[in-house]
């Protein structure tokens, strides 16, 4: 699930979402639900609204990159490229907790 589908099914609302959605994570969110338990929202430390508005064209914002950012879910093609993710710098301050599921085509 995307971000924004997950803030959906937690039922996470007002200003708590519009942090969450729509403005840099520097780290890693808990969010609590008492049917769905417990979902981790990841960090975007590689981010900043600095370096975005570098990069950003037709007067798109920060804000407005990250709550299109938040409503996509992403796959690797491969375990090799997903385990090079995992294992990056900023990765290794925190445990990972995901499943691998491989595709055979």
């Amino acid at each position: 699930m995307s971000t924004s589908a997950l803030l959906d099914r937690f039922g996470v609302n007002g200003k708590r979402r519009f942090d969450l959605e729509a403005c840099h994570r520097p780290e890693s969110e808990p969010i609590q639900h008492e049917k769905f338990g417990i979902a981790v929202i990841r960090d975007q430390k590689p981010m900043s609204d600095r370096g975005l508005l570098k990069c950003l064209l037709d007067g798109l914002t920060p804000s407005q990159w990250y709550k299109n950012l938040n409503g996509k879910v992403f796959f690797w093609v491969s375990e090799e490229r997903l385990n090079r993710l995992l294992a990056a710098r900023v990765g290794q301050e925190s445990r990972h907790g995901c499943g691998v599921v491989t595709w055979v085509l």
